[in-house]
């Protein structure tokens, strides 16, 4: 069973979503651990090297479309 660690739901313009997945990729690409949260709430994420990616576009009865991206690996030990 998962546990939630930071969840987060907002509204975004196409430019402030490409500059969170901007800042996302630069962060991996310095090999750098992803950080969310703010405070006492903040969590820090470290990446692995090689993650396991899920993709998937769905659409409802409605219309609405979603792109859902899901990342996955075994947690690593630090030195």
């Amino acid at each position: 069973m998962a546990h939630t660690l930071y969840e987060n739901h907002c509204t975004l313009t196409r430019g402030e979503l490409a500059a969170e997945l901007r800042h996302i990729a630069d962060r991996l690409d310095a090999g750098t651990d992803l950080t969310y949260g703010i405070g006492n709430s903040e969590i820090t994420v470290p990446v692995p090297r090689q993650v396991h990616r899920e993709l998937e576009i769905d659409s409802a009865v409605d219309g609405d479309l979603s792109l859902d991206f899901a990342f996955h690996w075994a947690p690593t030990r630090r030195k």
